[in-house]
């Protein structure tokens, strides 16, 4: 999967706006983000290092749990809870959380 450090982001959104999108009408969340490049703003709520790299969880205020899962394919060390990030990734749809693959920090 080619990096997508260098790609401009179809769509640029809060945590809040990318997770009501997807619980208020999943269909249409799907088809407008579904693939997508999308830059997403947020707190960090969690970041969980695995494997494959870290997980970060963005803050939803609407989720019961967790929010937007951002998965990177590399170990993110320089940030901590509570830190508001912009992390651009590709929207794979709803699971609990909206999910983001390939992610990378957006500056």
């Amino acid at each position: 999967v080619p990096g997508i450090d260098g790609v401009e982001a179809d769509y640029n959104v809060t945590a809040d706006e990318l997770y009501n999108a997807f619980e208020q009408e999943e269909a249409k969340a799907m088809e407008l983000y579904e693939g997508k490049v999308i830059s997403v703003q947020g707190e960090i709520i969690s970041i969980k290092d695995n494997e494959k790299g870290t997980n970060i969880t963005l803050k939803a205020e609407n989720a019961m749990i967790g929010g937007i899962n951002c998965s990177f394919n590399n170990a993110i060390n320089e940030q901590s809870k509570g830190d508001i990030i912009r992390i651009k990734g590709r929207c794979q749809g709803l699971l609990m959380d909206v999910i983001l693959n390939n992610c990378v920090v957006n500056e």
